[in-house]
């Protein structure tokens, strides 16, 4: 009879557990819901994507299909965020002017990217169509978001000293803003699927955990490895640094494993939270069980004014 009394106890727990934790993440869903009431301008959605690069003319459609949807589905999304890779191959002259004319079509006008190791094997034309800096920080708001192209055209990704230190600076010197920053490759300290694979890391990673270890980066987006959303450690909250979110946001490319997939990134003024969301482009669809709710360094601001770029 005890054994009986014992056991609904545990189950009566357990329903409340489960109660609580679904109305709590149903209060975490309504925070950030969409309808056509929702003033958008309270919102700060930046869209996150990499890992563009066709291998031919047929697979462009990859990424014209992913702003689409985007146009007519996510039309409240305000900055895209590009981590690497928008081409494939050494030649790749009429692959960069077909992204900046897709480009083009999109709904959104800010767009910010950094080299893949892919976009450095044809270094001329990235700096010729894309930008000749292959690292500066873009603002808005009181959100920081330093971006930091790989500088050499092989694995692993190679960021440079003086490029190390620009970002040590700028995130030593910003902690009282919400900071995300953006590479191609992984830091090894981020213990994402493959972290051991010296080839999906970051050069000397080390230098950049260091400096995690004393100060908060919010939300740090890489690519590089193509791996669909339905892998697990795509994504890890790291308590190690404080709880700096890393998130591999890649890939566009369509594969045998990949759909058109990528990440939305969400803010709203006066909110200590963000949400990051996770959207296959092909069936037009986020997917609600990858949904990730996380706490931010502080409530997130902003004027409405646009997003400021800085070069170093």
């Amino acid at each position: 009879m005890k054994n009986g009394k014992s056991i609904k106890a545990t189950l009566a727990l357990l329903a409340l557990l489960i109660s609580t934790a679904s109305c709590c993440d149903k209060g975490r869903r309504e925070e950030f819901k969409i309808t056509g009431e929702t003033s958008t301008d309270e919102l700060l959605v930046l869209w996150t994507l990499s890992d563009i690069q066709p291998k031919d003319v047929s697979q462009r459609w990859h990424l014209e299909k992913a702003i689409q949807d985007v146009n007519a589905r996510v039309p409240y999304a305000k900055i895209a965020i590009v981590a690497g890779d928008i081409v494939h191959h050494r030649e790749s002259g009429a692959d960069f002017r077909w992204y900046v004319e897709a480009k083009k079509k999109s709904t959104i006008a800010s767009w910010y990217e950094i080299a893949g190791n892919h976009d450095m094997k044809d270094e001329k034309n990235y700096r010729k169509y894309i930008g000749e800096h292959l690292h500066y920080s873009v603002e808005i708001g009181n959100v920081l978001i330093l971006l930091m192209s790989d500088e050499d055209r092989f694995p692993p990704q190679k960021i440079s000293d003086e490029t190390f230190r620009w970002w040590k600076k700028n995130v030593e010197e910003n902690q009282d803003r919400i900071i995300i920053t953006v590479t191609h490759a992984y830091l090894r300290e981020s213990k994402l699927f493959g972290y051991p694979i010296p080839s999906r890391n970051i050069g000397d990673s080390r230098r950049f955990a260091e400096v995690l270890k004393k100060n908060r980066v919010d939300i740090w987006v890489c690519g590089h490895t193509h791996l669909p959303s339905y892998m697990n450690d795509k994504w890890r909250i790291a308590p190690e640094f404080g709880g700096t979110l890393f998130i591999n946001v890649s890939a566009i490319r369509k594969s045998f494993f990949n759909a058109i997939e990528s990440n939305f990134i969400y803010f709203r003024k006066g909110r200590d939270r963000a949400l990051v969301r996770t959207r296959n482009h092909e069936k037009g669809r986020f997917l609600k069980t990858r949904e990730i709710f996380m706490k931010i360094s502080r409530p997130f601001q902003w004027d409405g004014s646009p997003p400021v770029v800085k070069y170093p």
